[in-house]
Protein backbone atom coordinates (compact mmCIF):
# COMPACT_ATOMS: atom_id res chain seq x y z
CA UNK A 1 0.00 0.00 0.00
CA UNK A 2 1.49 2.77 -1.03
CA UNK A 3 1.96 5.87 1.51
CA UNK A 4 0.12 9.31 2.14
CA UNK A 5 2.48 12.05 0.08
CA UNK A 6 1.86 14.60 2.39
CA UNK A 7 3.77 17.29 0.03
CA UNK A 8 0.79 16.68 -2.55
CA UNK A 9 -1.65 17.30 -0.18
CA UNK A 10 -0.10 20.84 0.95
CA UNK A 11 1.11 22.28 -2.20
CA UNK A 12 -2.88 22.14 -3.54
CA UNK A 13 -4.03 23.24 -0.39
CA UNK A 14 -4.90 26.40 1.08
CA UNK A 15 -4.26 27.35 4.68
CA UNK A 16 -6.65 27.51 7.50
CA UNK A 17 -6.29 31.61 7.61
CA UNK A 18 -7.17 31.98 3.58
CA UNK A 19 -9.87 29.39 4.13
CA UNK A 20 -11.84 31.75 7.34
CA UNK A 21 -9.93 35.11 7.46
CA UNK A 22 -10.37 36.69 10.64
CA UNK A 23 -12.18 40.09 10.49
CA UNK A 24 -12.67 41.98 13.53
CA UNK A 25 -14.51 45.06 14.71
CA UNK A 26 -13.64 48.25 12.68
CA UNK A 27 -13.06 50.01 16.44
CA UNK A 28 -12.61 48.30 19.55
CA UNK A 29 -12.95 50.35 22.70
CA UNK A 30 -10.78 49.70 25.62
CA UNK A 31 -12.20 48.05 28.51
CA UNK A 32 -11.65 49.82 31.70
CA UNK A 33 -9.54 47.87 34.18
CA UNK A 34 -11.55 46.24 36.91
CA UNK A 35 -9.71 46.10 39.88
CA UNK A 36 -12.32 43.97 41.92
CA UNK A 37 -16.22 42.34 41.26
CA UNK A 38 -18.50 42.93 43.57
CA UNK A 39 -20.25 39.48 44.78
CA UNK A 40 -23.30 38.14 46.47
CA UNK A 41 -24.13 34.68 46.88
CA UNK A 42 -25.38 34.70 43.64
CA UNK A 43 -22.74 35.85 41.28
CA UNK A 44 -20.94 39.30 40.35
CA UNK A 45 -23.46 42.34 41.38
CA UNK A 46 -20.97 44.98 41.05
CA UNK A 47 -17.07 46.08 39.33
CA UNK A 48 -15.16 48.42 41.10
CA UNK A 49 -12.54 50.11 38.40
CA UNK A 50 -11.27 52.51 40.87
CA UNK A 51 -8.27 51.28 43.23
CA UNK A 52 -9.74 53.90 45.93
CA UNK A 53 -12.94 51.89 45.79
CA UNK A 54 -11.30 48.71 47.09
CA UNK A 55 -13.40 47.73 50.52
CA UNK A 56 -12.22 44.59 52.07
CA UNK A 57 -14.37 42.68 54.89
CA UNK A 58 -12.22 40.59 55.61
CA UNK A 59 -11.34 40.79 59.47
CA UNK A 60 -9.00 39.00 61.93
CA UNK A 61 -11.14 36.78 63.04
CA UNK A 62 -12.21 35.50 59.27
CA UNK A 63 -8.65 34.57 59.07
CA UNK A 64 -8.75 32.58 61.86
CA UNK A 65 -11.85 30.78 61.45
CA UNK A 66 -11.13 29.55 57.66
CA UNK A 67 -7.32 30.39 57.33
CA UNK A 68 -5.59 33.05 55.19
CA UNK A 69 -6.04 31.23 51.68
CA UNK A 70 -10.00 30.91 51.72
CA UNK A 71 -9.98 34.71 53.61
CA UNK A 72 -7.89 35.66 50.53
CA UNK A 73 -10.60 33.62 48.40
CA UNK A 74 -13.57 35.27 50.06
CA UNK A 75 -11.61 39.06 49.69
CA UNK A 76 -10.84 38.49 46.05
CA UNK A 77 -14.23 37.90 44.94
CA UNK A 78 -15.38 40.82 47.19
CA UNK A 79 -18.18 39.73 49.16
CA UNK A 80 -20.23 40.80 51.65
CA UNK A 81 -20.11 40.33 55.05
CA UNK A 82 -22.93 38.82 55.08
CA UNK A 83 -22.71 36.57 52.31
CA UNK A 84 -18.96 35.69 54.52
CA UNK A 85 -21.18 34.79 57.60
CA UNK A 86 -23.04 32.22 55.48
CA UNK A 87 -20.20 30.66 54.48
CA UNK A 88 -18.20 30.72 57.10
CA UNK A 89 -20.97 29.36 58.57
CA UNK A 90 -21.36 26.56 56.00
CA UNK A 91 -17.21 26.05 56.20
CA UNK A 92 -17.56 24.84 60.21
CA UNK A 93 -20.72 22.76 60.37
CA UNK A 94 -19.51 20.80 57.65
CA UNK A 95 -17.26 18.15 58.21
CA UNK A 96 -16.12 17.12 54.15
CA UNK A 97 -16.44 19.25 50.67
CA UNK A 98 -19.72 17.24 50.31
CA UNK A 99 -21.67 18.84 53.43
CA UNK A 100 -20.04 21.75 53.02
CA UNK A 101 -21.08 22.12 49.27
CA UNK A 102 -24.79 20.73 49.78
CA UNK A 103 -24.77 24.00 52.68
CA UNK A 104 -23.62 26.52 50.58
CA UNK A 105 -24.91 25.67 47.63
CA UNK A 106 -28.15 26.39 49.50
CA UNK A 107 -27.17 29.83 49.04
CA UNK A 108 -27.08 30.17 45.40
CA UNK A 109 -22.89 29.60 45.00
CA UNK A 110 -22.11 27.36 42.23
CA UNK A 111 -20.86 24.08 43.51
CA UNK A 112 -17.09 24.07 41.84
CA UNK A 113 -16.86 27.78 43.58
CA UNK A 114 -17.45 25.88 46.98
CA UNK A 115 -15.34 22.90 46.16
CA UNK A 116 -12.46 25.59 45.19
CA UNK A 117 -12.78 27.31 48.54
CA UNK A 118 -12.95 23.80 50.47
CA UNK A 119 -9.92 22.72 48.81
CA UNK A 120 -8.09 26.09 50.22
CA UNK A 121 -8.71 25.03 53.39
Amino acid sequence: MAGLNIRSLTQNSISPKQRHPVRGPATLAPAPVVYKYIWNKAGVVGTITNPAGIISNITEDIVTAVGLSCAGYLDAHGFGSDEISCIVGAFHRATNVQEFTALAAGYGMAYTELEWFWSLS
